[in-house]
């Protein structure tokens, strides 16, 4: 097989990674497995859809009720589930 030079150079990766480089390794599913090292561990990554919704009453400069603003804000979050031989861990 034919390999590129691209393939035959050193690998440096950038480190140490940011919270966003995390979240998109992570959401790639390239984090997902057994971490063999010194102290091995597995880790499952995932990302939830997380809906926050906010009410606010408007009134006008006369106290008189105006209506209602409502807005809802869609995030995504990111969970890694850890198992270590300490046990099992959460990180959100």
């Amino acid at each position: 097989m034919v390999r590129s030079e691209l393939d035959n150079a050193d690998k440096r990766p950038l480190l140490p990674l940011s919270i966003g480089q995390v979240g998109l390794i992570g959401g790639s599913g390239m984090i997902n497995g057994l971490i063999d090292c010194d102290t091995p561990h597995i880790i499952k990554g995932r990302i939830i859809k997380v809906r926050q919704m906010e009410n606010e009453d408007k009134f006008s400069s006369k106290g008189i009720h105006m209506g209602q603003e409502i807005r809802e804000v869609i995030s995504n979050k990111m969970i890694f589930n850890v198992l270590t031989p300490d046990g099992f861990k959460a990180l959100t």
